[in-house]
């Protein structure tokens, strides 16, 4: 953009300042405007495009990440007995009630606390 925008102030720099400049002059600075015009608006094309290729891929790259923890998350508790979700969910300490409610959380309040902590 700055090679751009100099070649746009070179073309003004060479006009002459004369009271009648020639008309070959005026063509000439004309046309080295309008092509700095287009190779702005070809600039700012290209800009916007690599900005939503790098938006893409960020979104790809935490979409990529969240289902890989919702995967790790999955398996973990698919691979509790189901008497864990009858008995145990929540009386061991480290898994807590569900907003200041006494007891246990249970299987619902897990999935729960998971999705607004895990949410995207």
């Amino acid at each position: 953009m700055t090679y751009v925008i100099g070649q746009s102030f070179d073309a003004f720099a060479s006009f002459p300042l004369g009271p009648n400049p020639p008309q070959s002059a005026k063509t000439a600075l004309l046309h080295r405007m309008g092509l700095a015009a287009l190779e702005l608006v070809g600039l700012a094309t290209g800009s916007l495009l690599l900005s939503s290729i790098t938006s893409c891929l960020w979104i790809w790259t935490g979409e990529h990440n969240a289902m890989a923890l919702r995967k790790k998350v999955y398996a973990a508790v698919t691979q509790k007995d189901m008497v864990w979700f009858d008995t145990k969910m929540g009386a061991e300490g480290n898994v807590t009630s569900v907003e200041d409610e006494q007891g246990p959380m249970g299987a619902g309040g897990l999935m729960a606390k998971f999705t607004r902590y895990a949410h995207i």
